[in-house]
């Protein structure tokens, strides 16, 4: 039983190959770590999973779930919010346009969690890097999708906001499958691994 599937999948710019030949199959409602060195593609694989209806022949959602259900949040580098806008304005915008959003509340709860809830009317711009990056993942994590595509979430924070976060996603992984580009040691948080080669290793 798969949620998704690559299947035989290359991606190339230019004449520079990036993704070569990759299968991969994501388990529903797992927590799912993507390793590979450098090159490898990894940050490229989670953009193309995340706009699959481009390459609908090589990424293909499981047939019983319906068409309706392909819901994808995604949280990149590039973390998406709005700089001039405050951290409650970020996190109400997002709730508004999210077609079935958690609750206000669950919001409430996380924000208290990461210690942000005295920046609620602050810019954005104004937070540190860690605190943006937080307030990053709630925004990913709003519009309760069925996968959530992440890229070094842990970026930028704390011991303390690592493990808070792991036991947000954790909660998250019940009813969310997640797929996340991860460079730590490897531990027993992430329930599968998948490693993506270099074009051109053996």
């Amino acid at each position: 039983m798969h949620l998704l599937q690559v299947q035989n999948f290359s991606y190339s710019i230019g004449f520079k190959s990036i993704l070569e030949k990759v299968n991969l199959k994501l388990s529903p409602k797992k927590r799912t770590a993507l390793r590979g060195e450098n090159g490898a593609g990894k940050s490229t694989l989670l953009r193309c999973i995340l706009h699959y209806a481009h390459y609908k022949d090589f990424i293909v959602w499981n047939k019983d779930i319906p068409v309706s259900q392909n819901t994808i949040s995604y949280l990149g580098h590039e973390l998406g919010l709005y700089n001039s806008l405050s951290l409650y304005e970020n996190l109400k915008f997002f709730h508004s346009i999210a077609k079935s959003p958690i609750s206000w509340n669950t919001i409430e709860k996380w924000v208290n969690i990461f210690q942000l809830q005295l920046r609620w009317e602050d810019p954005i711009y104004s937070l540190s890097r860690g605190m943006k990056q937080k307030v990053a993942l709630i925004r990913a994590l709003i519009p309760n999708a069925n996968l959530l595509l992440l890229d070094e979430p842990f970026t930028g924070l704390d011991h303390k906001s690592n493990m808070e976060i792991r036991d947000i996603l954790k909660s998250i992984s019940e009813s969310t499958t997640i797929l996340a580009v991860i460079h730590e040691v490897e531990d027993d948080f992430w329930e599968e691994t998948i490693h993506l080669q270099r074009p051109g290793a053996k």
